[in-house]
């Protein structure tokens, strides 16, 4: 029941974003204004979250600004130029920036959150990112079904490090319990 909630990390894919307008993320391209200085900078080939930071900061740096964009918990942080004013905005009739919620203008040093971008539980969600970048408790579950128990822990052996890995570990504890991820993305379903 509860929703999982994971951290933005830098292997999160685009696809496995609800969005800042809760309508997925739509790459394509966005302008970049420091100052007087404007800068198109296309994000169609970004599949990550990783991407998206790499090329808006490569973006930055190429126009002069010293403003740096991050994740931070479950969106994205623009951190604005020290000395001048920073927007981002789509360009006509893209939705890029809205979706990534880095739509806006920065005063100098000053800095711009996105709300979170509702980032999916997958297969290859990090634990550790779990409950907005707070992860789970390292002793693990202990799962009892009838008179049957298994208590899985994220040391293993083997080391658990994804959700892939846990879901693995449950399905194979020999309690009869079936673990997968539910199809809203939020949570895991166990199953007697």
């Amino acid at each position: 029941t509860a929703n999982l909630a994971p951290a933005l990390t830098a292997t999160t894919r685009l696809s496995d974003l609800a969005g800042a307008r809760l309508q997925d993320v739509a790459t394509g391209p966005v302008n970049v204004t420091v100052g007087g200085t404007t800068v198109s900078v296309d994000l169609s080939q970004a599949s990550t979250a990783g991407d998206v930071t790499s090329i808006l900061n490569a973006a930055l740096a190429t126009a002069g600004s010293d403003a740096t964009v991050g994740l931070s918990g479950g969106g994205l942080v623009v951190n604005g130029d020290s000395t001048q004013s920073l927007t981002i905005a789509d360009t006509s009739g893209g939705t890029t920036a809205a979706d990534l919620g880095i739509a806006g203008t920065v005063a100098a040093g000053g800095p711009l959150t996105s709300v979170s971008l509702g980032a999916k539980v997958t297969a290859t969600t990090p634990l550790a990112s779990l409950n907005n970048g707070a992860g789970i408790d390292p002793s693990g579950i202990i799962i009892t079904n009838g008179s049957t128990s298994a208590t899985i822990t994220l040391a293993g052996p083997p080391a658990l490090s994804t959700v892939g890995d846990l879901l693995n570990a449950i399905n194979g504890s020999g309690t009869h319990i079936t673990a997968s991820i539910d199809p809203s993305g939020e949570t895991i379903n166990l199953n007697n």
